[in-house]
């Protein structure tokens, strides 16, 4: 028999046990004119750290004017940019005399072929940031080709230019501390709960065996 009141109840459970509707917000969105300060940012002269200055203070702005449950939620902290900031101080002060040698002497090493320039640019950048080993050798690779300015090398010897954009870039991604972001990330998935692989793990399991087979390929390929 069919009892209304039965039938009434259920349709009620029924509505309470539906999901509700999900909403989608954008908090913080302040943060994106602080994006486009620092892309913008980027473009400047590098004269009077005026880039720096606009970096920094674009940084601030973000802490201090994006809502604090933002940060929260977003489980934000200073922790991975602190262990970066440490890591990279040690390594630039310890490989400073490194690079002054690469600077003096680069020349009589020996290193002439784009290919040598390609696999030596990124085995430095493997263990230090892509910008000083770009400059230093670029500055080996003018040396060597007599060029008096990287305008007039890369109008002479191109390819060299390009080997050692090459090597510097791509080979960053050989270990963690290849470039900033790599550790950054790593951080903030370790802070996240997220399991990574170990220093020596990453290289043993992942960049050795499968990126540095790619990029001799490459290189051998287009250099």
């Amino acid at each position: 028999m069919f009892d209304a009141r039965n039938f009434g109840r259920q349709g009620r459970i029924l509505e309470d046990a539906a999901p509700e509707g999900e909403t989608w917000c954008f908090e913080g969105r302040i943060n994106l004119v602080f994006l486009l300060v620092i892309i913008g940012a980027v473009f400047l002269p590098g004269s009077y750290l005026l880039r720096e200055a606009i970096l920094v203070a674009a940084a601030a702005a973000s802490w201090l004017l994006t809502p604090k449950p933002v940060h929260e939620q977003n489980a934000f902290s200073f922790g991975p940019i602190r262990e970066v900031a440490v890591l990279f101080v040690g390594i630039f002060a310890t490989m400073m005399p490194a690079l002054d040698y690469l600077r003096l002497h680069g020349g009589r090493l020996g290193v002439v072929a784009p290919l040598q320039y390609y696999f030596a640019s990124g085995a430095l950048s493997s263990v230090l940031d892509n910008a000083p080993t770009y400059l230093n050798f670029l500055q080996i690779a003018q040396a060597t080709s007599g060029s008096a300015s990287t305008v007039h090398l890369l109008g002479a010897q191109p390819l060299l230019v390009a080997s050692v954009s090459l090597g510097a870039v791509f080979f960053g991604a050989m270990t963690y501390i290849g470039n900033g972001p790599n550790l950054m990330v790593k951080s903030i998935a370790h802070e996240s709960g997220v399991r990574c692989p170990s220093f020596f793990g990453y290289m043993l399991r992942y960049s050795v065996p499968v990126l540095l087979p790619i990029l001799a390929l490459s290189g051998w390929l287009f250099l």
